[in-house]
């Protein structure tokens, strides 16, 4: 059996009322997703989410992170659809500037733009977002906070 590939990725909420997404070009156009990425072997969620967060944006990650949900999902990779699996974190942080200095290669060309979005504009937007129900999900972590369960997003 093949394992399923498994990505973290950090749900980042200003005071604002706002959350950091990155515009990226995938296999099917454009989509909005948060931050980060692949987990690498031995490596746990936590020590992923710094790497990540530090790679794809500059933020240097201290403290703990709640988890707060997982996708199940797929990608395409070289015309194969694979099977993934992503956690999301919650992570409460005032607005920065991102940067990309330390992204690789393959996401700098993938990448189009970082935005922190007003909460309340993502679920009326008709630009495409991963998880697709990202705006009520965000809805629902602005108004009641972080659930004690780990909530499924779907595709």
């Amino acid at each position: 059996m093949k394992d399923i590939p498994e990505s973290i990725r950090a749900v980042l909420m200003s005071s604002q009322g706002r959350v950091l997404l990155m515009k990226i070009k995938g296999s099917k156009g454009t989509i909005w997703i948060t931050p980060g990425g692949r987990r690498e072997p031995g490596e746990t969620a936590p020590e992923t989410l710094r790497r990540e967060l530090r790679e794809e944006t500059g933020l240097s990650l201290v403290g703990n992170s709640q988890e707060i949900w997982v996708r199940h999902g797929t990608f395409f990779n070289g015309g194969e659809r694979l099977q993934e699996r992503e956690r999301f974190f919650y992570v409460p942080c005032e607005e920065f500037v991102p940067v990309t200095n330390s992204m690789e290669d393959a996401e700098l060309s993938c990448f189009r733009e970082y935005r922190w979005w007003p909460v309340s504009e993502v679920k009326d937007s008709p630009d495409r977002f991963v998880p697709a129900k990202l705006g009520t999900l965000l809805e629902d972590l602005q108004a009641n906070g972080p659930s004690t369960d780990v909530i499924e997003t779907g595709e």
